[in-house]
């Protein structure tokens, strides 16, 4: 367990984890052997096309852009994937000032794979699906039905085959959904996972603040001189708009910031944005990073953008090191949640020692 209180001079998040996120995983297996890059990206490609198909009132859905469609308010798709400020219910904004393109309300994921992996046939993998925001949640029957459709009708030739023999058309089968939900055991909380029995008759919608406090304690390293350490292996590239040339723990911190508050402020009904002190800067900028990092270089087309959407970013390995433990809760929020650009594309994954859990079952 997580405890979330102990530096409240450094700062308070409470406000920022009032958001509510519900996790899903679809388990899936492969015909053919598949890398995994670009996989995330071109799943959500496929989600948007069938959202579309189900929601937009038009026949030549394809071909209707929704900037210019008079329906577009109070319509669910751009509601679900490609809100703009019209689409913010009024409670979320509140006093606060809507963004103009607010955050995509989902996040899409292939478990546990990293750039270079290679999905091979005869094996179990998952698609997590994260929704943000209680709209979404409520969402969650169209949303899980429409991913389902968009997984099993990738054709190979959209995908990065490693060996393909010919004669298989649609190499990815869907076989199960579970959830993953914070719950009571014995007066604390933990992670567990549910079938599709449980999803459809339980409030899948819970807090930030008790999906950290469901999380593992972390147990930090130490180096010679008992100074804590940490080791974060970027598994998808990042993309943050900080520290490009070089990263700095406070940069990472701040980007975690960024992107809580941006989600707070769109899909959740009151604008507190949490609190930082000075002294949370200063002892942000005491830790030291050693990088193993690279740029990946990655492009996918968007049929819908008619253009190539930049995929890549930073990719590799972090050690921190110094005073970490008030800012652990900080860090399993971005874990949760993604940080930097482009996470709806699968960027922005982090993986680090006890948080690297829950295999498909």
């Amino acid at each position: 367990m997580i405890h979330l209180y102990p530096y409240t001079d450094l700062y308070d998040i409470s406000p920022l984890l009032q958001l509510k996120i519900a996790k899903y995983r679809l388990v899936f297996t492969t015909a053919l052997p598949v890398k995994a890059r670009g996989l995330s990206a071109l799943l959500r490609s496929r989600l948007g096309y069938i959202l579309k198909g189900r929601f937009c009132p038009f026949q030549d859905y394809g071909a209707v852009h929704c900037s210019r469609c008079s329906s577009s308010p109070c319509c669910f798709y751009p509601v679900l994937f490609d809100p703009t400020n019209q689409h913010m219910e009024t409670a979320n904004i509140g006093q606060g000032k809507p963004q103009k393109t607010p955050p995509r309300p989902f996040t899409i994921d292939i478990l546990g794979a990293s750039l270079n992996s290679v999905l091979e046939p005869g094996n179990h993998y998952a698609v997590e699906l994260t929704l943000l925001g209680a709209r979404a949640v409520s969402f969650q029957r169209p949303m899980l039905e429409s991913i389902t459709h968009a997984l099993a009708s990738i054709q190979t030739s959209r995908l990065q085959v490693v060996f393909d023999p010919g004669g298989i058309e649609n190499p990815l089968t869907p076989l199960l959904w579970q959830g993953l939900v914070p719950e009571n055991a014995e007066d604390n909380l933990e992670l567990v996972l549910t079938d599709e029995f449980g999803i459809a008759n339980s409030d899948m919608a819970k807090t930030l603040l008790s999906w950290i406090r469901a999380m593992p304690a972390l147990v930090l390293d130490r180096d010679a001189s008992d100074v804590a350490m940490m080791t974060i292996e970027l598994r998808t590239p990042f993309q943050l708009e900080r520290d490009k040339r070089n990263l700095t723990f406070t940069g990472f911190m701040q980007s975690v910031v960024s992107r809580l508050r941006d989600l707070k402020r769109n899909y959740h009904p009151d604008n507190g944005m949490g609190s930082f002190s000075k002294e949370f800067y200063a002892a942000g900028d005491r830790v030291q990073v050693f990088t193993d990092i690279e740029t990946a270089r990655h492009t996918w087309y968007s049929y819908r953008q008619k253009r190539n959407v930049d995929i890549g970013g930073m990719q590799g390995s972090l050690i921190f090191k110094g005073d970490l433990e008030p800012f652990i809760p900080l860090i399993a929020a971005g874990f949760l949640i993604g940080v930097g650009k482009k996470v709806a594309y699968g960027l922005g994954r982090f993986g680090m020692q006890q948080y690297d859990l829950w295999p498909p079952q």
